[in-house]
């Protein structure tokens, strides 16, 4: 009966382990997701005033 309880907690123990694990890399995607997508908004934000500023220059020059 001992060696089934051992096996159970061991089992427990393993099943923790890969849950915790699991838990882990969905929020080490998710702030790499956060850190991606905002430095992807950063840069079309950049380029929507760099588009503009290129479009008042043509305007100028015609």
């Amino acid at each position: 009966m001992n060696n089934k309880s051992a096996f159970g907690s061991v089992a427990r123990k393993a099943i923790g382990f890969l849950v915790l694990a699991f838990v882990a890399i969905f929020l080490f995607n998710a702030v790499i997701g956060a850190v991606v997508g905002f430095i992807k908004l950063l840069l079309a934000v950049g380029l929507v005033i760099v588009m503009a500023g290129a479009v008042i220059w043509v305007l100028r020059k015609l």
